[in-house]
């Protein structure tokens, strides 16, 4: 008797719920939503060469400046996208950052 109470215990413990219940035209179906990952690379990429950006625009200021700019262009084209938004707008606050101290070592070396 305790192991038929198991198992049942077991089997509904992995039962699939939906998430939303819709009648068409009197057949039953299940939609799950499934939040779309299209456009997050641009927001990874984005907050990836701001880091490595702002770290580097001192200490190399070509290397410095190019980063930077790439994280700006991603940034803007990641805002567009809803998964990556979060990650896009970091990038883009780090490679406006990052492209200040770049373009100061460029006319300082420029300068000197």
């Amino acid at each position: 008797m305790d192991q038929d109470q198991e198992q049942r215990q077991n089997q509904t413990e992995y039962k699939s719920v939906p998430t939303q219940y819709t009648s068409n035209s009197g057949q039953n179906s299940y939609h799950h939503e499934v939040e779309s990952t299209q456009g997050q690379g641009y927001g990874i990429a984005s907050l990836c060469l701001g880091i490595v950006g702002l770290l580097l625009s001192c200490c190399l200021p070509v290397i410095g400046f190019i980063l930077p700019v790439l994280a700006i262009v991603f940034g803007v084209i990641g805002i567009k996208y809803p998964s990556g938004k979060g990650m896009a707008i970091a990038g883009l606050v780090l490679g406006c950052i990052g492209v200040i101290p770049a373009l100061f070592m460029v006319f300082a070396l420029i300068a000197y």
